[in-house]
């Protein structure tokens, strides 16, 4: 008989060993991690990772992408309680759920759940992607803003928040009009912080 499911992490610390979990193992033969890099993969900063493409992986249009377009609009407009509700529906509702077109829609929707400050159904979010798709650079990216966002270490949020403006905004992200959108919430978010808020951060 098995016990009742394991809730998802709650504190920052659970959060980035959730995100460390994910990581696949080193190859066979591969050096000792302290011989390459001392910082575990997990607390890297975003910008080093390559991203791997965010596109469908199937010959035929996925929900995720199909929705990207409503998606992108309600992003724009600022209509996050709607861009919340039509990517929730979206992604619960969704085929191909380890696709990595869903990214699509649970980026944008973590970031509007850190803009209106709603943490716990961001964790949730995050933290019901398959392994696979938690590995992307993105998503360890977000896992990373939401636990020093969940801490309140604002000197922290702002370097994530930072990092993460930087790496969509790269030329290898691959996808220009899904970069801009990320770009555009990554700065609303930190704009919601007061301005002397922010140069403390900085």
């Amino acid at each position: 008989m098995t016990g009742p499911p394991t809730p998802p992490p709650s504190s920052a610390v659970e959060i980035e060993d959730a995100a460390r979990t994910v990581l696949p193992p080193p190859a066979a033969g591969a050096p000792p991690a302290d011989t390459v890099n001392a910082t575990p993969a997990a607390t890297q900063a975003v910008t080093e990772e390559i991203q791997p493409p965010i596109v469908s992986q199937s010959a035929q249009s996925t929900t995720y992408e199909l929705l990207f377009r409503s998606i992108s609009d309600m992003a724009r407009s600022g209509s996050l309680w709607e861009l919340v509700e039509v990517a929730e529906r979206g992604d619960l509702s969704g085929d191909f759920q380890a696709d990595p077109s869903r990214l699509l829609l649970i980026a944008p929707l973590v970031l509007s759940y850190l803009i209106l400050d709603e943490l716990p159904p961001a964790r949730q979010v995050l933290t019901r992607l398959p392994d696979g798709l938690l590995s992307f650079p993105l998503s360890q990216g977000l896992f990373q803003l939401l636990a020093s966002t969940s801490e309140r270490k604002y000197s922290d949020i702002y370097r994530r928040a930072e990092e993460l403006h930087q790496y969509v905004l790269r030329a290898t992200f691959g996808n220009p009009e899904f970069s801009q959108i990320l770009a555009g919430m990554i700065t609303s978010f930190i704009g919601k912080f007061p301005a002397p808020l922010r140069s403390v951060m900085y």
